[in-house]
């Protein structure tokens, strides 16, 4: 895909993604060797992330997935969980895998949600946005500034969500 929207800037580019990508999944081999995982996909954005760090596990990952709705256009709100049961993940070693990190909002209520019965709890996120929020996910791809960001799963009023690369939209 070629296709540049002209009010976007080029953040990280296909290559330092892959990277990266590469570089979380060594991490991610190590520490959950010998466990038996279940990675639960932020829907929608995470589906590329998911799907890159599975295929590059050295051993059988069990696959979940959670919708959540946050963003209107930019205007964040209250995220809503759907298609959700958090039973599935009792005595389990689950790893959220999420896009970005920003506010907390979402991994939050996540966090709150799972980790009082998983056995073990991680996080993933490809950026995470130098914000206000005190928290940090397990393992982090990149740090960002704290502007709204598009592709490579996460989207602008659902398009964009293509793009090889990550960009921000300018000011």
């Amino acid at each position: 895909m070629t296709w540049n929207p002209s009010n976007l800037k080029l953040l990280y580019t296909e290559e330092e993604i892959e990277r990266t990508i590469d570089r979380l999944a060594v991490q991610l081999n190590l520490d959950l060797h010998g466990e038996d995982p279940v990675f639960v996909c932020i829907l929608k954005g995470a589906l590329p992330l998911t799907w890159d760090l599975m295929r590059r596990m050295n051993f059988d990952v069990s696959l979940s997935y959670v919708r959540v709705r946050r963003f209107m256009g930019t205007t964040g709100g209250t995220p809503q969980l759907y298609g959700f049961e958090p039973t599935e993940f009792e005595n389990k070693v689950v790893v959220l895998v999420d896009t970005v990190l920003d506010e907390g909002d979402t991994m939050n209520l996540l966090l709150k949600t799972i980790e009082p019965i998983a056995k073990k709890l991680l996080t993933v996120v490809l950026v995470q946005k130098q914000t206000q929020y005190q928290g940090s996910a397990d393992y982090v791809g990149f740090q960002a500034p704290d502007r709204f960001l598009c592709g490579r799963g996460m989207d602008f009023d659902g398009k964009y969500r293509g793009l090889p690369a990550i960009y921000m939209l300018e000011e």
